[in-house]
């Protein structure tokens, strides 16, 4: 036996190349858990300090996390146009609809996430203004008017 020790266990320094492939995945629509899972690949909480202590780590992950959107946003056009008419096919093909919504949503949520509107009326409703604010143009609104007061 030589006297040189082999390192066991799963992978905790960061690499360029398992970045790049972490990354990959994701854009690919892969869950972080899910590539987690594999050999090789280290566990989510080295993965979650690499994102603390590397900045183009962190902004790679999150243009992968923005392609993995809009992954989720194709794959909603693919299940609705091939689910099946029988009744157990539509509700499957609704549910992984809404998952995907949801996560688009959460994901990138300027891109994905539901549209507030705000109609402000005047006491004789001769005054009438609509206004549409996704879900960050309201919390940086509320966010201002709470410095305020």
């Amino acid at each position: 036996m030589s006297g040189t020790k082999r390192k066991l266990g799963r992978p905790t320094d960061y690499t360029k190349d398992m970045a790049d492939k972490i990354c990959e995945k994701i854009a690919n629509g892969r869950s972080l858990r899910s590539i987690c899972a594999e050999d090789g690949v280290p566990p989510m909480k080295t993965i979650y300090r690499w994102l603390e202590a590397n900045e183009e780590f962190r902004h790679q992950y999150a243009r992968a996390r923005e392609k993995q959107a809009d992954y989720f946003a194709e794959e909603i056009i693919e299940i609705a146009d091939s689910a099946q008419a029988e009744s157990a096919a539509v509700s499957k093909a609704k549910l992984q609809i809404d998952a995907r919504k949801w996560a688009a949503s959460k994901i990138a949520p300027k891109k994905y996430g539901d549209k507030t509107e705000l109609d402000v009326k005047s006491g004789d409703g001769s005054m009438r203004a609509a206004v549409r604010l996704d879900a960050e143009e309201y919390r940086k609104i509320a966010e201002d008017v709470l410095r305020r007061v």
